[in-house]
């Protein structure tokens, strides 16, 4: 037996050659004893053939003297500090730009990955392969913000998912680049080749713009000579001191405080162990069961790359005959629940535990060595898909949970010149958490009452937001809201829902589908059925001071600004005309018209004309005015294929209560096509 199996070491084409012929090997063993059979054997401990030198680690054993196990704790520290840089950096790219973070951190990173790679001892390269993935993994955590910076809601699934993809596929490609690099040249070398493969990323990051917001638009009102609002009242221990709250004890706090964060932690933290023990696993498997060399079990890893690509498209579909379809049906509706993103983690679900029994199952000399690589693909591909939807629904459901205010801080984001210096909620710990939910800078101070928001003198305006539960009766929780305003001589602006009315999303739908091509023009002239241009109710007659925040100029010229620019995209310049024309009116009873009151002097507009320019290079045209008037309102947006006829008794698109639009398409051939009836409501 000792002849056979000496015989079944040597290459695989000599071993058949052997083995088929038993006759040959009968003879073979009665040689003279002068000329004895010599034991075959590796030559030497280092030999590259032999399936136990497989990867980087063996390697970095051997030349240190050390065990298997210590030989992983350089990798192991490095994953750690992967998983540490992001708590820091996420912040830091909130308050010195995302910019700042890539080109700091990056060559950081490269600098203490070159030292790793001179390391002399195995303590060396422990200490500099933490720090090398401490500042390496920035690129994870801020990429994803520099995502949201640049590509619209509609669009940034798809993208968020392709650049997901590289963290998945580095656990694939790494060991089939390196393998090969590891067994010609010796473990530094993947070391060298981070260090190729990374500076030119990082040369590159030199030329990118800056993409976050605040920073933008902080520089840009630098060099008007404009102040900035403070970021922090409190002196720079304090702000360090929130600083570690926000940055460490916060993800603690959720893990201790919510079942569903520490269930999906521990559920997701499960499948990247298991991932994580494919390197061990592997050069057992394809080298001492399959006789794989060190590259070869290097590409043993395409099927987790196979898998991970599969799981990207099948992610998409899922999202598209879900979701997306979902999201159709209930456009004029409320948020889809969060648990409709967890559609694809139903189906990998299964795909995991049906591949790591695939993989332990088929892993014999007698099965061949693709069955066990097809398995891991199916876990990896399992394990994209619950990485990803988990990561969807906890975003969905704490971004929904934070109320109304939180909510209002989110959207007022997307406005212009407008920063976010606090935030007031239930309590001071609902107030942090939607902050560290929303991505808002670490300068942002939390509250948990009235009282302690009004005392910081930094805050220039302040957004209520009502539930979309209360939308039916809104008017009457705006009201309780102004009335309480006006007592304290508050100034307010009411509103700007009309983006959420069917008309304005209907309107949209067809602009952005492209159906009437590039927007050329836009012109609207209408009234509104208040501003003191003619009687007004006595109930109302705050609205006649221009300085009461309830005026035409303060409230519907701004919701319908808001649904303009909601149709057809921001304005980049914009001149006005603000005038009184009517400079006194009179009051009269609410429900039988009497007048009450004549002659009254207002100082609020009745005239108002908008001019600008669509960033998109559309001229727009605004002419509103108050009081009586004809009993309708046009608004004409005009394209390159066609234009669009929408008409109505006043310039407002309600979404409370039934409201008469009527919608016509008209292409260039002067074909009419009504989307919105008269009698639709709106």
């Amino acid at each position: 037996m000792s002849a056979v199996d000496d015989v079944c070491a040597v290459e695989e084409g000599k071993a058949n050659a052997l083995l088929s012929d038993s006759s040959a090997l009968a003879s073979a063993s009665a040689l003279p004893a002068a000329e004895p059979l010599q034991e075959l054997d590796w030559v030497g401990p280092q030999d590259p053939d032999n399936p136990l030198n497989c990867v980087a680690i063996d390697d970095v054993s051997r030349h240190f003297g050390l065990s298997q196990v210590v030989a992983t704790i350089p990798l192991t520290l490095y994953v750690l500090g992967q998983a540490l840089g992001p708590s820091v950096a996420a912040p830091v790219s909130e308050t010195y730009g995302r910019k700042a973070v890539f080109t700091l951190t990056t060559p950081i990173s490269l600098a203490f990955t070159l030292g790793a790679g001179f390391s002399r001892n195995i303590a060396t390269l422990c200490i500099l392969r933490f720090f090398a993935g401490t500042f390496g993994s920035t690129s994870l955590s801020v990429g994803n913000g520099t995502i949201t910076d640049v590509i619209l809601p509609a669009h940034r699934s798809v993208v968020n998912g392709a650049f997901n993809l590289a963290p998945f596929l580095g656990t694939a490609l790494g060991p089939m680049v390196g393998g090969f690099a590891v067994q010609k040249m010796g473990w530094r070398w993947s070391m060298w080749l981070i260090l190729l493969l990374s500076s030119p990323a990082w040369v590159g990051s030199l030329f990118m713009s800056e993409t976050y917001k605040k920073i933008i638009l902080q520089k840009r009102e630098k060099k008007r000579g404009i102040p900035i609002h403070p970021k922090d009242g409190g002196n720079s221990i304090a702000t360090i001191g929130k600083f570690l709250k926000m940055t460490i004890l916060r993800p603690v706090y959720m893990l201790a405080m919510e079942p569903i964060v520490l269930c999906f932690s521990i559920y997701v933290a499960f499948n990247f162990s298991i991932l994580f023990s494919f390197f061990d696993a592997f050069p057992i498997v394809f080298g001492g069961v399959y006789g794989f060399n060190t590259g070869e079990t290097g590409l043993a890893f395409i099927g987790v790359a196979i898998g991970v690509c599969v799981a990207f498209f099948i992610k998409q579909l899922i999202d598209r005959l879900t979701y997306q379809r979902l999201l159709r049906e209930r456009l004029s509706k409320e948020q889809l629940p969060p648990e409709t993103r967890l559609y694809s983690a139903m189906f990998g679900s299964f795909l995991i535990p049906l591949g790591l029994f695939w993989f332990g199952w088929s892993s014999k000399p007698e099965i061949h060595w693709i069955c066990p690589i097809i398995a891991t693909g199916c876990f990896a591909c399992g394990n994209f898909l619950v990485f990803t939807s988990c990561m969807l629904y906890l975003i969905d459901t704490y971004g929904r949970a934070l109320g109304a205010s939180a909510t209002g801080a989110n959207g007022i984001l997307s406005k212009p010149n407008i920063i976010v210096t606090a935030v007031l909620g239930s309590s001071k710990a609902a107030a942090e958490t939607a902050i560290v939910t929303h991505s808002l800078p670490v300068s942002v101070r939390a509250y948990g009452s009235p009282e302690e928001l009004s005392k910081d003198e930094s805050v220039d305006l302040v957004v209520v937001g009502v539930p979309a539960r209360y939308i039916p009766r809104s008017s009457f929780l705006s009201r309780e809201i102004v009335e309480a305003a006006h007592a304290k001589g508050l100034r307010t602006a009411v509103d700007i829902q009309g983006r959420f009315a069917k008309l304005v999303q209907r309107v949209a739908e067809v602009v952005q589908s492209g159906r009437i091509g590039s927007i050329l023009s836009t012109s609207v002239v209408g009234g509104v059925p208040t501003g003191g241009a003619g009687p007004e109710k006595v109930g109302l007659k705050y609205n006649l001071d221009k300085d009461s925040g309830a005026t035409i100029l303060d409230v519907h010229l701004g919701q319908f600004l808001e649904c303009l620019t909601q149709v057809l995209g921001p304005l980049k310049c914009v001149n006005s005309l603000v005038r009184t024309m009517r400079p006194t009116t009179d009051l009269v009873d609410a429900k039988s018209g009497e007048i009450l009151e004549k002659g009254v002097e207002k100082s609020a507009p009745d005239q108002i004309v908008v001019q600008g320019e669509l960033t998109s290079g559309g001229i727009v045209s605004v002419h509103m005015h108050g009081g009586p008037s004809t009993g309708s309102a046009r608004w004409f947006i005009l394209g390159e294929k066609g234009e669009i006829d929408i008409s109505a008794p006043v310039l407002i698109p309600w979404i409370s209560t039934p409201f008469p639009w009527k919608v016509v398409i008209k292409d260039k051939d002067g074909v009419a096509e009504e989307i919105i009836k008269e009698d639709e409501p709106g």
